[in-house]
């Protein structure tokens, strides 16, 4: 079954192949504190930091999850309130965990239509950081660079800009620079299963947690730090996955040539459904359309029609999700995905 659903995502062919080689190899029993593992550790690193284009300094950790990342992140960074804007179910759900840890922490919701610049009218002084989600995948927005650009003055040199992006990390070029942390789970764009989570820092973000000196928590930032600097973690991880991670991207081009693949077969979605007469996107506004997650919006007859002759293909599209969960179906346009896939699938939906 070829799975369009935007997370999991198809895997690489060849990925059984490497987990056969790492097993092989003795690595799914070895001690995270053991020079293999450091080992698999720093060239999985390595081969993040070459292959994203992730700039000197940034420091790479895992952890579990992308959510877990919520939970490290309020506990360690947010002393007392930061700001979360959100257009989608995930970025208020980070919202909302965030708040739990932190209750006074404010948040503010725009429609995926729009441009989220003008909330950041409402960052004041006691807003330690902005929180967005660079990529909704529930509905398939991205956010364009000109608003991490604004972000990143508004905030001035001294607060954080934290972005989730679970479904552009390794999809489309980050502007590192803008941001002080990144992160993203392994199941979208890095082509991985489930389980693993890769978290970026910007030296501004490792200052932070330095200074606010948080070690109450096993998974701290200030713990994961000191590990991740003798490449190690804080806790015994998916060793696998790790190390596979690595070997993976050993086989990907650069982020540059990545993002071109997406973007092309991006357009020739967005294309398809400009001419579709039954079908639309969800997200009107080119300036807005995500290119790795394309959210189509259609009657519950089309959706359901769609989806079984996608079915009767050996395909499998995407659900709806959160508010959209009944008008959309969400089509993956991951790196693991190819043009004859994409071919395949246009050809086997209806034209009405």
């Amino acid at each position: 079954m070829l799975t369009f659903f935007p997370g999991p995502s198809k895997l690489p062919e060849y990925l059984p192949a490497l987990y056969a080689e790492a097993l092989a190899e003795g690595l799914g029993s070895i001690s995270h504190r053991s020079a293999a593992f450091e080992a698999a550790y720093g060239h999985t690193v390595a081969q993040l930091t070459e292959k994203l284009d992730i700039p000197p300094g940034y420091r790479v950790l895992f952890a579990g999850s992308a959510t877990e990342c919520w939970e490290i992140l309020a506990q360690s960074l947010i002393a007392r309130s930061a700001l979360h804007l959100h257009s989608g179910a995930f970025g208020a759900k980070w919202f909302e965990y965030a708040r739990l840890l932190r209750p006074e922490v404010e948040g503010a919701a725009f429609s995926l239509q729009t441009d989220p610049t003008p909330l950041l009218a409402r960052l004041q002084p006691h807003h330690e950081a902005v929180c967005l989600t660079h990529n909704e995948t529930s509905n398939g927005t991205l956010l364009p660079t000109t608003v991490l650009e604004r972000a990143r003055q508004a905030l001035g040199p001294d607060r954080l800009l934290l972005l989730d992006c679970t479904s552009s990390m390794a999809g489309v070029a980050l502007p590192w620079h803008l941001g002080d942390v990144w992160f993203a789970s392994v199941q979208k764009c890095l082509a991985q299963p489930a389980g693993l989570a890769v978290l970026v820092l910007s030296p501004r973000a490792i200052a932070r947690a330095e200074a606010l000196g948080d070690t109450r928590h096993y998974n701290s930032l200030l713990t994961l730090l000191h590990h991740a600097r003798k490449n190690q973690t804080s806790y015994t991880p998916n060793v696998l996955a790790i190390a596979v991670l690595g070997r993976h991207l050993e086989r990907c081009p650069g982020i540059a040539e990545t993002e071109a693949s997406i973007r092309a077969r991006a357009e020739v979605y967005y294309n398809w459904l400009a001419q579709h007469p039954a079908l639309a996107p969800l997200v009107a506004s080119t300036a807005l359309q995500s290119p790795t997650v394309v959210a189509v919006a259609a009657s519950p007859a089309t959706l359901a029609s769609h989806k079984e002759a996608a079915l009767a293909q050996g395909m499998r599209l995407g659900n709806g999700y959160g508010p959209w969960k009944e008008s959309t179906y969400r089509i993956a346009n991951f790196p693991a995905y190819t043009a004859n896939d994409q071919a395949r699938l246009l050809a086997a939906l209806p034209a009405t």
